[in-house]
């Protein structure tokens, strides 16, 4: 079994392939894709490869036998793995982006709160204007009505 790379959309494609001869002839059969990095690989990029490569290959281990060394080797030549020191850099870089992202999240939802606030108060300004209005109505009706009622009392029409 060799690992095979290929270069497709800026993209670097890593197979694992095996070989045999078969009457003579020799035949290659594509075993399973091991994942891909952009070109250039960023510290993230190959991160992110060399965790699910190793899922890849636990999954593997029925076919690959004791070769497993001999590959990440050929894949490390082409893909370096990561150091202590990109992870801590990288999970720094997450961990800013998600204070980042949240910080915004914070920002909009209190900012919608405001805006429903404003929202309510003008609402119950006009509410309560528009009661008041009515209740100056209602009396304005009222005292009629009363008016009304003692002059009919006095005998008037």
């Amino acid at each position: 079994m060799y690992v095979r790379f290929r270069e497709r959309n800026s993209r670097l494609l890593v197979s694992l392939i095996s070989s045999k001869r078969l009457d003579g002839k020799h035949h290659k059969e594509h075993v399973a894709y091991l994942g891909s990095v952009p070109i250039p690989a960023e510290a993230k990029d190959r991160i992110r490869f060399w965790q699910q490569l190793h899922q890849r290959l636990a999954r593997l281990a029925n076919r690959i036998g004791g070769e497993e060394a001999k590959l990440m080797a050929a894949i490390h030549a082409r893909i370096p793995m990561y150091t202590p020191d990109e992870l801590r850099a990288v999970k720094v870089l997450e961990a800013e982006s998600d204070q980042h992202f949240w910080e915004g999240m914070r920002d909009m939802n209190l900012g919608t709160a405001e805006d429903y606030e404003r929202t309510i108060a003008v609402t119950v300004r006009k509410s309560i204007e528009s009661f008041r209005a009515e209740a100056r109505d209602a009396d304005t009706r009222a005292t009629a009505a009363r008016e009304r009622a003692e002059r009919i009392k006095r005998g008037e029409q």
